[in-house]
């Protein structure tokens, strides 16, 4: 990046960040006129205090333009700093990519205001997070954003492929709520020929599988540099947050993204190769392919999980072996072990035959207390759960995962240091691991009854407005609910779905 000091105050000579970003924006189209094939608008500067604006000048944007384009939105959060907005759409105004990019550290969460506000107008797509160019000072956010919108007007989303194929966006609607599932295309067909992918099967935080500290340990294991920094989550309010700092020597690390909040901040499998040899010596050959993969159980909600729960299951599915780092945090271990329990059916959830397929399970955990002996601690929980409570002993896949971690960590829990610790200890050991070498039929789709929940009070809806649309002999509305049990079942291939 080149020095900010001498061009933070480049953002003061303009009257707004809009004419800065236009300026810039020409100047680059003068050098390159051949990378700009859209038409690229850039909106007037939006601010999240002012209620509805985003929604408003989407709305407009709509009406003024049509067709494939780009739009570029400079956003202001809560009046502390600038971020970014990207929209790029497609001939029939579909949307191939919608972006956005926070260029302060710490800040990697999408306002909720915001997220409400583009699905709103945009129902059909998903707005992800990006990470760009980052500094920890917010003086330089205007500067960065304008650099970090240019720099991903160059990015193809998905290159040399027809994005259509990689996503796709199905919403259902009833007087109350919108349900909207995404699915990426996640086969992974260009890792197909490596041996094998390692995925971190998360467990965090109470109300979900999610936060335990997945997406930090894939950027410690990549060999980013990781240190302990505080965030502002308010007024005179900060976290503790463990992340990388610095310049990734992997770009595939700036596809990971990670949080101090308690909120998922991954949306997709992020793969991130890493080469043996720059970890182990050069004596060793071949790599390993981490995958930071969204959490189950995600804090977003139902619909996500489902989203998220697909996605990795059929990326799983088109790999030829498959290692799991299950993740165990101290924060949601819960005063009577509850977090190690939901782990273990976690586990018995996505594995079939689960009891076969332990040695393919490496047991990993982090912000516990180094004082804290683990094995002691999942013994107390195996006397004071299953040896007195009988429920728990006919859960016979549930004890026998939990007597694995009990064995496994007997002489050696792995306690996951970020900031303290080098990968290659981690990597020498999940590289003794036995891969499950047929993960098509071993991997299965799972959700937690939460979820199932949700989603059965959805086919149940769905089902009533069938009847009641046959009553009023409205073939159209009798289509699109069939319709979309249709997408449900193909999906989810659940039972109760099949039978509604």
């Amino acid at each position: 990046m080149e020095s900010l000091a001498n061009t933070s105050n480049t953002q003061y000579q303009f009257n707004n960040i809009q004419e800065l970003l236009t300026v810039q924006l020409e100047k680059v189209r003068q050098q390159s006129p051949e990378s700009f094939s859209k038409p690229i608008y850039t909106l007037p500067a939006i601010s999240d205090n002012i209620e509805y604006q985003l929604e408003q000048y989407l709305e407009q944007e709509q009406k003024d333009h049509n067709g494939e384009r780009i739009i570029l939105i400079p956003y202001s959060l809560s009046d502390s700093h600038w971020t970014g907005i990207l929209i790029d759409f497609q001939s029939d105004d579909q949307i191939l990519r919608a972006e956005y990019i926070n260029p302060i550290n710490g800040f990697d969460v999408i306002p909720d205001r915001l997220q409400k506000q583009f699905a709103k107008v945009y129902p059909f797509a998903v707005l992800r997070s990006r990470n760009l160019l980052k500094h920890h000072d917010q003086r330089f956010s205007a500067t960065l954003t304008v650099k970090n919108l240019l720099e991903a007007l160059k990015y193809e989303q998905y290159p040399n492929s027809n994005p259509k194929s990689h996503q796709s966006h199905n919403s259902t609607r009833d007087e109350n709520k919108t349900m909207t599932y995404s699915t990426e295309n996640t086969s992974l067909k260009w890792v197909e020929e490596d041996t094998t992918i390692v995925t971190s099967t998360i467990h965090g935080p109470n109300e979900g599988e999610t936060g335990s500290g997945k997406s930090t340990t894939i950027q410690f294991l990549a060999g980013a540099t990781m240190k302990k920094i505080q965030v502002k989550v308010g007024p005179e309010k900060y976290l503790d947050h463990i992340t990388a700092v610095g310049c990734f020597k992997n770009p595939e690390l700036n596809n990971v993204t990670s949080s101090p909040l308690q909120k998922s901040e991954t949306r997709c499998i992020a793969p991130v190769t890493t080469q043996l040899r720059d970890v182990l010596g050069t004596h060793e050959s071949g790599e390993m392919i981490f995958c930071d993969a969204p959490g189950f159980g995600d804090t977003t909600g139902p619909e996500v999980d489902i989203a998220n729960s697909i996605g990795v299951i059929e990326a799983i599915k088109g790999t030829k072996s498959v290692k799991l780092l299950a993740l165990s945090s101290y924060k949601s271990l819960g005063d009577r072990g509850q977090g190690i329990q939901k782990l273990a059916h976690i586990l018995i959830a996505m594995v079939h035959g689960i009891e076969d397929k332990l040695d393919a399970i490496f047991y990993a955990f982090t912000k516990y207390p180094e004082e804290t002996d683990i094995n002691a601690l999942l013994v107390n929980i195996k006397t004071a759960k299953v040896d007195e409570d009988v429920t728990f002993k006919s859960d016979t896949a549930f004890v026998t995962v939990l007597n694995d971690m009990i064995d496994k960590t007997e002489d050696d829990a792995f306690k996951i240091e970020p900031t303290r610790e080098i990968p290659k200890k981690l990597i020498k050991k999940l590289k003794k691991v036995h891969g499950i070498k047929n993960p098509e039929e071993v991997f299965r789709f799972s959700m937690n009854e939460e979820t199932r929940a949700s989603l059965a009070d959805h086919v149940q809806r769905d089902k009533f407005s069938i009847i009641c649309a046959m009553k009023h002999k409205d073939n159209d509305l009798v289509w699109y609910y069939l319709n979309d049990l249709k997408i449900l079942k193909d999906l989810i291939k659940e039972n109760f779905i099949r039978d509604a």
